[in-house]
């Protein structure tokens, strides 16, 4: 089967979290993945972090990212430097809290089949992701390609080539918004992106599959100083208003392209009916 190089985020001491993916790889007969060491987010400090926003994040969003969520956008920038100064036409990255299902091999083989110019698929294994989707056509068994409307969350699996991986890199080098917001970002990245529904990645939830970000990711309390305090009603209120827009654009733009790419699937559909 056609499946590409594929990274595994993780933490050098999550060792079961390592083990239970290598055990899903060795399960499904997959040997061409690599453990890639993720950034550690309790050793970061974000006032002398280059790579983020702490201005525009608070003024947006009232506080600021936390230090494992600075940690897991650094490990995925990592990921995709190396697939453009490596050159690789395409990679798998995954998270290393998720669960492949036994077809996952076999879908990724018919996504790099399609006649798409894809630069990312996202696997999000989530029903309110799948009816915010917008549904294309089967490509394979009851798989269907999508267009993921908004900004969900969850990256912890999806297809990358090396023109997508280049594209969020011009976007990564100031950063405030998480790593999975930028990836539904599609109007400011500009990156060509599409889902699958079902998915064959989901998120782990076993006893140890809380996420290694943490909970406090979820709190939306302002915690503001100074200047900020007073302008953040202004921001706060032309950020959401500009997203709303900003959600709403792509969708005109998809209906059309959506329809060619329909036709294309249906002519050389893959896999049985």
């Amino acid at each position: 089967m056609n499946v590409p190089q594929i990274y595994v985020i993780n933490l050098a001491r999550s060792h079961d979290r390592r083990a239970r993916m290598e055990a899903q790889f060795q399960k499904l007969g997959i040997k061409n993945y690599t453990i890639w060491p993720a950034v550690e987010g309790a050793q970061l400090s974000l006032e002398a972090c280059p790579a983020y926003d702490g201005k525009t994040r608070r003024l947006f969003f009232g506080r600021d990212l936390t230090t494992s969520e600075v940690g897991c956008l650094l490990s995925h920038r990592g990921v995709y430097e190396h697939i453009a100064a490596q050159g690789l036409d395409a990679a798998i990255v995954l998270e290393d809290d998720c669960v492949l299902s036994e077809d996952f091999a076999a879908v990724v083989s018919a996504v790099m089949k399609l006649p798409v110019a894809w630069e990312i698929v996202r696997l999000i294994d989530s029903e309110k992701v799948y009816k915010q989707s917008i549904f294309i056509t089967r490509f394979f068994k009851d798989y269907a390609l999508a267009r993921v409307r908004g900004t969900p969350g969850g990256g912890y699996g999806y297809l990358l080539t090396n023109a997508g991986a280049k594209k969020l890199l011009r976007k990564m080098q100031k950063n405030w918004v998480p790593v999975d917001t930028l990836l539904g970002q599609v109007v400011r990245t500009g990156i060509r992106a599409f889902g699958v529904m079902p998915s064959p990645v989901s998120h782990y939830e076993g006893p140890d599959g809380v996420s290694m970000i943490g909970h406090q990711r979820f709190d939306k309390t302002p915690v503001l100083f100074g200047n900020e305090k007073y302008v953040y009603p202004i921001t706060r209120f032309l950020y959401k208003t500009s997203e709303i827009f900003l959600k709403r654009i792509p969708v005109l733009w998809w209906m059309v392209a959506d329809f060619s790419i329909r036709r294309k699937i249906r002519a050389c559909r893959t896999g049985p009916e």
